[in-house]
């Protein structure tokens, strides 16, 4: 079976948010930053850097409450540096289900 690389092409800028709820926490919903998606996946901006494999559902977008719904997964997680090595802040890419 051959993956999928959303570096590909097919990625749209999104200025807004993504409301998802984590499998291991499912009574809590949380927002981050989105800053781009596809139909496989997106790419996040998190305040803490999160584990590959960790799983969930997005449930909308916003502004707008598009309504989502789909099961996910995070594929990668990593740092984003100034020019002077000091975190800046995390992103993190998820997989659609």
């Amino acid at each position: 079976m051959q993956m999928l690389d959303r570096r590909d092409g097919g990625r749209q800028e999104f200025v807004g948010q993504v409301q998802l709820i984590w499998h291991h926490e499912p009574g809590h919903a949380c927002s981050f930053d989105l800053l781009d998606i596809s139909s496989t996946g997106a790419r996040l901006r998190v305040g803490a850097s999160l584990l590959e494999g960790m799983t969930g559902v997005v449930i909308t977008l916003e502004p707008g409450k598009i309504h989502v719904d789909r099961a996910f997964m995070v594929v990668w997680a990593r740092s984003i540096r100034d020019p002077d090595g000091h975190v800046t802040h995390h992103e993190a890419g998820i997989r659609f289900l």
